[in-house]
């Protein structure tokens, strides 16, 4: 079982829940969005369920799945339009493969989808974050010494792709994609090196 207790401002009790999940899954990461905690319980083998808390209802429900991976990681997770997304690393960190995760919060169906680059090996690509804006998945992605700014659809289907460090002469340690107005910015950090 899951609990979750939901406290007022003093501390009170107000509600404890329990849900059934799988005995095996753990705690992962939490993501409230819009007065909703969406709790991810995983295990190592891909199995995963998703304990989402209505703080204003004060109801739970549960979505479960499995995905074909093992050993994994979840980073940046983001919520949006009934939507999990986030980065995962199957095996070892800079040596393992770098997915995007998604998992559909209504029915529990996930994919992990992988970000590919001709002529290189899955480990070669490494994901530095991901973020969804306007329904749209921004996932920043290194390759050898480039950065390259990967939209994918809520589904995973690739919108397009672009090489964001081209023409530069710094070396981009890390960068995060965000948005004002109508206009997206890229953000980081980078090194006085050249390429």
């Amino acid at each position: 079982y899951f609990r979750e207790d939901f406290f007022s401002t003093d501390l009170k009790l107000l509600k404890a829940d329990s849900v059934a999940v799988d005995q095996h899954l753990d705690f992962n990461t939490n993501v409230l969005k819009d007065g909703v905690n969406y709790t991810l319980l995983t295990d190592k083998r891909g199995a995963y369920s998703v304990v989402a808390f209505d703080t204003q209802s004060r109801e739970s429900r549960v979505v479960s799945g499995h995905f074909k991976v093992k050993n994994w990681s979840v980073d940046y997770p983001k919520v949006d339009r009934d939507r999990l997304v986030f980065c995962s690393t199957e095996g070892k960190r800079g040596r393992g493969q770098d997915h995007v995760g998604i998992i559909d919060l209504l029915t529990g169906e996930g994919r992990m989808v992988d970000i590919e680059f001709k002529g290189l090996r899955p480990h070669d690509v490494t994901l530095l974050e991901s973020t969804v804006i306007d329904g749209v998945i921004q996932v920043m992605v290194k390759v050898k010494e480039n950065i390259y700014l990967v939209r994918l659809d809520m589904a995973g289907k690739e919108l397009e792709r672009q090489c964001l460090t081209e023409n530069i002469a710094e070396q981009i340690l890390s960068a995060s994609v965000s948005k004002a107005g109508d206009n997206l910015f890229v953000t980081g950090t980078y090194a006085k090196r050249e390429k």
